[in-house]
């Protein structure tokens, strides 16, 4: 009895340890992220984004990044191991979106990615820049 508590309690632990982060691009390809919130480095506060729809993130299985940021659209490649996310340098159109758009700290915050996680529905991306926060 004691060997069978000790076994279930190694198990327990060992799912415990494991991170929240994609193990492959299947994880995180099919869908059209949208993001929800942009929090810069240093800031406290989130700013939550009023149409999602004009942010979006879609992971192609060759490995290809499509982006709407904002009035623009952006492709580069990407390389996803575990938790860690690497993005190319997005080759953008460049029509200037207005005084309030998001969309150089959108694309600064993709390009600098450095990890990823999923929690049902919903991707954050760390970066240098600040963690972006999406929904699908």
């Amino acid at each position: 009895m004691l060997r069978r508590t000790l076994i279930a309690l190694g198990f327990m632990m060992a799912v415990s340890a494991c991170d929240d982060g994609p193990t492959s691009p299947s994880d995180v390809v099919g869908e059209t992220w949208r993001l929800v919130s942009l929090q810069e480095a240093g800031s406290t506060t989130p700013v939550i984004v009023p149409d999602p729809s004009r942010y979006t993130v879609a992971f192609g299985d060759d490995d290809s990044l499509g982006v709407m940021s904002d009035c623009n659209s952006c492709g580069g490649s990407y390389a996803l191991s575990g938790s860690t996310l690497t993005v190319s340098a997005l080759a953008c159109t460049k029509v200037f979106c207005g005084d309030t758009s998001l969309d150089s700290r959108f694309t600064a915050g993709l390009q600098q990615a450095q990890t990823i996680t999923l929690d049902d529905d919903e991707m954050t991306i760390q970066s240098a820049a600040g963690v972006l926060r999406f929904s699908n």
